[in-house]
């Protein structure tokens, strides 16, 4: 059995695995993904390279890898600006960098400069494994160089948007170890993210305890809002499943409802999509409103649903002091549809 120090001296450090992926991904044909698959874990995640920079399962990433090898087959070329490695702990790295991304297409070259990086690698056993990465693409379509954090916000029509909150969260936080409440927030955030990526449904962020999620928005389905009752529903059984192997006794509120959102990024720094609107201010107000291990909707969402998923009327809430919304309270399963 090998000693950690000595498995280490084995294993290529963060900042040559990185630029080992880089170059594996370059080489002509653009189709080596099987040498790449190996340096990733199966539950990483990452951001994809579109401006909304939704968050992905590597499955997804390697998918869309895959597509765009079709236009790359004479690969593509890269030259580093710069790169350097920051260790911001014992065990995890971050490595920045910036690049230049030439492709050689039939008709035209095209040149994307400067493409920016990051990596996060965390020590796993006796290895650095990625654990995120992200990539800024400039928009080739202007002589400027603009990032996803200086596009014009989005305008997306009839999105569902989902908050869930776990009860008695504070309560709970003061009477368990740290290390303990943040693994149990990990692994089920991350049960979460599995039936985010199973349903088509994408994730917005974490806000301490609570996960924001969306349908309808960049992945499209003929229902969206019937889609999201599918997730929130796996998501309650998921939750219970944690429960019964042992884990912490939470227990579940979900709130959802139906409208026009906006969606950009903000910033230039640590990147993320966001969404903004009067349909997210009262899918908040709809989850606060809902009962443990239940979902609650608004009376736009139940329109959408009803037929599917019957629910009963549980009373009106009040959004920003203006206006009443009519909550509805769905019951456990779906009817046939």
């Amino acid at each position: 059995m090998h000693s950690n120090t000595s498995a280490l001296t084995r294993v290529a450090p963060p900042l040559e695995q990185f630029k080992s992926l880089i170059a594996m991904r370059s080489r002509p044909g653009g189709r080596h993904l099987d040498d790449i698959t190996g340096m990733f874990d199966p539950g990483v995640t990452g951001f994809g390279t579109a401006p909304h920079e939704i968050f992905r399962s590597v499955q997804d990433i390697f998918r869309q890898l895959d597509r765009e090898a079709r236009y790359m087959p004479n690969g593509f070329g890269y030259k580093f600006h710069w790169v350097e490695e920051q260790r911001v702990s014992a065990d995890t790295s971050i490595i920045t960098s910036e690049i230049r991304i030439t492709i050689p297409l039939t008709d035209r070259t095209l040149i994307f400069d400067p493409v920016r990086l990051s990596a996060v690698y965390h020590l796993q056993g006796d290895a650095y494994k990625l654990v995120h990465w992200h990539t800024s693409f400039p928009d080739n379509s202007d002589t400027d160089e603009v990032f996803p954090g200086a596009l014009e916000p989005q305008r997306y029509d009839d999105v569902t948007v989902i908050f869930t909150d776990l009860v008695g969260f504070t309560r709970v936080a003061t009477e368990t170890p740290p290390e303990v409440l943040v693994a149990e927030l990990s692994a089920l955030f991350v049960t979460f993210d599995a039936l985010t990526a199973e349903f088509g449904l994408d994730k917005i962020k974490t806000i301490g305890d609570s996960y924001m999620v969306a349908s309808g928005l960049c992945q499209q389905h003929d229902r969206p809002a019937v889609q999201a009752v599918r997730w929130a529903q796996a998501a309650m059984a998921g939750l219970n499943e944690r429960s019964k192997r042992g884990g912490l006794p939470w227990q579940l509120r979900i709130g959802m409802h139906t409208g026009p959102v906006i969606g950009g990024v903000l910033g230039t720094h640590k990147l993320s999509f966001d969404l903004w609107g009067d349909t997210v201010n009262v899918a908040k107000r709809i989850e606060s409103n809902s009962r443990p291990n239940r979902i609650n909707v608004s009376d736009e969402t139940y329109r959408l649903i009803a037929d599917v998923f019957p629910g009963e009327l549980q009373g009106c809430c009040t959004v920003k002091g203006k206006r009443e919304v009519e909550m509805y309270l769905l019951k456990t399963e779906p009817t046939a549809s």
